[in-house]
């Protein structure tokens, strides 16, 4: 009697090729299972059925994929804060051999040029490392891939973030008293803007008589001659820098007597 169908290994089977999931009804007596990954160990088994009836299962037989480099990771960055980006990356497949080591990349142009992230953290088998230092609103483009005794595998896609935009810091402001006048200075916010340009500073002086700030000048430059000062009158200053996320806090207030 002729033989009606082969039942085949038990794995979720393609649809291509009929029967149903876990039981495929074969004519063939060959197959080949496809897109297993490398340094993986399968077993099959296979019987034969008739009109009247299935047959024994077969003796058991198995093989193990050759072992390749590893698959790429799954890399994922995450702002936080104006100064730091986050990376976590999960492994792909080891391709059969141990993973040894990490290789972590970053660019600061999209891709165009690459320079390895040298420190304690990578490459290694830590999964995380923390990109710190940055300024306010710069993006870091970010790559990995593993590593074991076969070689190197493939690049990760790209992962990227962009930190934080923030307001920007006080100023430093330095007041000589001259005659009749003051000259006011002042240095840019020692940190970082935020990644968002200085439009302008405000600059204030205290009016001691109504106990009130008043507004004095606004401007881009970082210097001022406050003239027509009363003589021996000790007068008081502050200033701050706005970007287009907002004002900065005041400065220190500083003052000197004129002469």
């Amino acid at each position: 009697m002729p033989v009606a169908a082969v039942r085949g290994p038990t794995w979720p089977w393609p649809s291509t090729l009929g029967g149903r999931p876990g039981r495929p009804a074969l004519t063939a007596t060959a197959y080949t299972h496809r897109n297993i990954a490398g340094g993986t160990t399968r077993f099959y088994r296979i019987r034969a059925e008739i009109a009247g009836g299935s047959g024994s299962w077969s003796t058991t037989a198995y093989a193990t994929t050759a072992t390749t480099v590893p698959t790429p990771p799954t890399l994922v960055a995450i702002s936080d804060g104006a100064t730091e980006i986050v990376l976590t990356w999960t492994a792909g497949h080891d391709g059969g051999l141990a993973i040894t080591a990490y290789h972590l990349q970053h660019s600061t142009d999209k891709g165009r040029t690459w320079a390895d992230v040298n420190d304690s953290t990578a490459p290694s088998m830590s999964q995380t490392h923390t990109d710190s230092g940055l300024k306010g609103g710069a993006t870091r483009h970010n790559r990995i891939r593993a590593t074991n005794s076969k070689g190197a595998g493939g690049w990760s896609p790209l992962a990227s973030a962009t930190t934080d935009v923030s307001i920007p810091g006080k100023p430093t402001l330095t007041v000589n008293g001259l005659t009749r006048a003051a000259y006011v200075s002042w240095a840019s916010p020692a940190t970082p803007t935020g990644g968002s340009a200085i439009i302008r500073y405000e600059f204030q002086r205290w009016d001691a008589s109504n106990r009130r700030w008043v507004d004095r000048l606004t401007t881009t430059s970082t210097a001022f001659l406050d003239s027509g000062l009363t003589t021996g009158k000790k007068y008081l200053y502050r200033v701050r820098a706005v970007t287009a996320m907002g004002d900065g806090p005041w400065s220190t207030f500083a003052g000197d007597d004129v002469e």
